[in-house]
């Protein structure tokens, strides 16, 4: 996992949604599905290829393709 900038990362955080996990389920040995739910999810649209990215560090995010967002 690449590394980015503190600053950086401080400024893309500051641009997120808050959301809270919906349910979190293993589907099979790493794999999981997880659902978020946030009010601001619901004008949302997803095209192929967009990516969303957690922040799991001072300077890490992971980045995950979303399947679906429910209105």
């Amino acid at each position: 996992m690449s590394k980015t900038p503190t600053l950086l990362a401080n400024y893309v955080e500051a641009q997120a949604h808050e959301a809270t996990v919906g349910s979190n389920e293993v589907i099979s040995p790493g794999l999981r599905r997880l659902v978020l739910r946030c009010p601001d999810f619901a004008s949302a649209t997803i095209e192929p290829c967009d990516v969303t990215a957690f922040r799991v560090s001072r300077n890490e995010f992971r980045h995950y393709t979303p399947a679906l967002i429910e209105g």
